[in-house]
């Protein structure tokens, strides 16, 4: 799960844990599986109920 929050994008976030050496054999990692929450999704809300069946549907495939 990566919070798309802060000076550092998403896509950043992933392009640093996909090139980082130490971390190539993760599984999530390596097979790219990353979801992206937006800050308000990740923090207490109603946004959390969507957000929830996002991971679960991320979790299940």
């Amino acid at each position: 799960m990566i919070v798309n929050y802060g000076d550092v994008t998403a896509q950043q976030k992933i392009e640093f844990l996909t090139q980082h050496q130490a971390l190539q054999d993760i599984p999530a990692i390596k097979n790219k599986r990353f979801v992206v929450l937006e800050y308000v999704e990740a923090t207490p809300g109603p946004r959390n109920i969507e957000a929830i069946q996002r991971l679960a549907n991320a979790f299940r495939s």
